[in-house]
């Protein structure tokens, strides 16, 4: 239905339509505001940007900045990677072009500074040697501070026949970031762990998360106020009747559960704040925001 969705410190919301993937170019961040008011940041006025390039992701800072992280569709090594910068009016500012060869492979974070948070993993040339998979700040299209890399202790040589094996803990990390700029990455393990940054890449702390239900599988991540919020799926194999979705909220210091909720609503969760929701969903081709307060 939607892609990345993303919130603004002024209730704007800011989404692309799933439909629209094949290019950059089809595929423009629409805010709408409050008073059902729409601004779209496109890429056409974008001067030099490879045409097959597609918007892989997006961010957005406090002050309605839109920030596009856009790569080619085959994500090779050689590929071009920009981050694309707008303005709160939906103006184009500037690109900067990625001086790292990568695969992008899913969090990306808009930090204050022009500082950029982006995970990824490194091609190697020699396909029985594991694909490093990394969780990086980026400055000035140059990585200025490692925050999570594969150890080297991992580094198991991997099966010629199935290329593209990556580490899974990194490979699917997501991170998401609060009103101060602090960073939360989820990381992909059993239980799950959340790392805590600075915005400026330090280490604050690592909790490991207690399952809210034996078998749950992470599989969104958000940040309530200071509080990780970790949506689940049920497990592997559940009755369809029985398919529901869970948020469970956390003490940051302390990784327990404060409270688990059941979705009440169909959609896609947009933004939470002091545990108000707001989802969002597609009915008849238009586009419905909906709101609740998980309890």
């Amino acid at each position: 239905m939607f892609g990345p969705i993303r919130c603004d410190a002024h209730g704007g919301i800011y989404y692309r339509p799933v439909g629209a993937l094949n290019s950059a170019f089809e595929s423009p961040v629409i805010r709408v505001e409050a008073d059902k008011s729409s601004t779209r940041f496109t890429f056409d006025s974008v001067e030099g940007l490879p045409r097959e390039l597609y918007a892989f992701t997006f961010d957005v800072d406090p002050a309605g900045r839109v920030y596009a992280l856009v790569a080619a569709r085959d994500q090779t090594a050689n590929a071009s990677i920009y981050v694309l910068a707008f303005s709160n009016e939906g103006e184009f500012l500037r690109k900067t072009r990625l001086e790292v060869t990568f695969r992008p492979s899913g969090a990306f974070l808009a930090l204050p500074n022009d500082t950029f948070l982006i995970s990824g993993v490194k091609d190697v040339s020699n396909p029985e040697e594991p694909q490093p998979a990394f969780v990086a700040l980026f400055r000035d299209g140059r990585i200025i501070r490692p925050l999570l890399t594969t150890p080297k202790a991992s580094a198991k040589k991997r099966d010629p026949s199935k290329p593209g094996i990556l580490d899974p803990v990194l490979q699917f990390a997501q991170a998401a970031k609060d009103r101060e700029g602090t960073i939360y990455l989820l990381k992909a393990t059993s239980p799950p762990q959340v790392d805590v940054f600075s915005a400026t890449g330090t280490l604050i702390r690592s909790v490991t998360l207690a399952f809210p239900f034996p078998g749950a599988r992470p599989a969104a991540f958000f940040v309530d106020g200071s509080h990780p919020l970790v949506m689940y799926q049920p497990p592997q194999g559940a009755p369809a009747k029985e398919y529901r979705l869970f948020y469970t909220k956390y003490d940051a210091r302390t990784g327990e559960p404060i409270v688990t909720y059941l979705q009440q609503q169909f959609g896609t969760m947009a933004c939470v704040e002091d545990g108000e929701v707001t989802f969002l969903r597609s009915i008849a081709g238009r586009m419905v925001l909906g709101e609740t307060h998980l309890k």
